[in-house]
């Protein structure tokens, strides 16, 4: 059965440590196993697995059902980290991480402010269906009406070349909503891109404190 992907888009929780993350109780993680995975849910909504990246299942050792885990049978963006123990692993902070899916400027939903952040990395995942992306994101508590950091990407325009590759052009956009500067925060965001060509390159801009920077990302072909 094919699941739905549920995606946390674009406002934005900063907690301490990671985007809204369930934890078990440990907090030393230097000796952990980290992944970035697709959480399953089954039918009552309970996480029991993760498929990696690479394509592996991750049996979890206990089912867990983390408060933003509601709908069954879906799929759910996430870091995950455990501890690497025989088969099962016993899960240890399982954070669900913001996706953003890729618009254009005129969408009702997207963000237009471009106020700057710190890039930290950018990677295509393994089976080329997410753009990840770490940043930086200077915060404090949120404003007392609710307001909160909103991030979107859109793109500006595509162009096709005559060997038949595309150059996807996008922009991460970043509101602060007037919350102030205190501290900085890392956030990992992914941006599903599995519908994107194969050989196709997509250049990003992206406003920081130095300046606007484009970093470039490639899909290289199956061999």
């Amino acid at each position: 059965m094919r699941k739905l992907l549920i995606a946390l888009i674009g406002t934005i929780t900063l907690t301490a440590c990671t985007n809204e993350a369930y934890q078990t109780g440990d907090s030393a993680l230097s000796y952990l196993t980290t992944e970035f995975v697709e959480a399953h849910t089954n039918g009552d909504a309970i996480i029991t697995y993760g498929i990696t990246d690479k394509g592996d299942s991750i049996p979890f050792s206990k089912p867990i059902k983390p408060s933003w885990a509601k709908q069954p049978d879906s799929l759910y963006r996430c870091l995950l980290f455990y501890k690497n123990q025989d088969i099962a692993k016993q899960v240890i902070i399982l954070s669900r991480l913001s996706v953003l899916r890729i618009g254009l400027p005129h969408d009702e939903d997207a963000v237009h402010a471009t106020d700057p952040l710190g890039f930290e990395s950018g990677w295509v995942s393994e089976n080329k269906k997410y753009l990840n992306l770490c940043v930086a994101i200077k915060t404090s508590k949120p404003n007392e009406d609710g307001t909160r950091h909103q991030l979107s990407v859109v793109c500006n325009d595509v162009k096709q070349f005559s060997g038949g590759t595309k150059t996807y052009y996008l922009e991460l956009k970043h509101n602060r909503n007037n919350i102030s500067e205190y501290y900085t925060q890392k956030v990992y965001l992914s941006i599903p891109i599995h519908y994107i060509e194969a050989g196709s390159t997509i250049k990003m801009n992206i406003n920081t404190y130095q300046g606007v920077i484009e970093k470039e990302f490639r899909l290289s072909v199956a061999k």
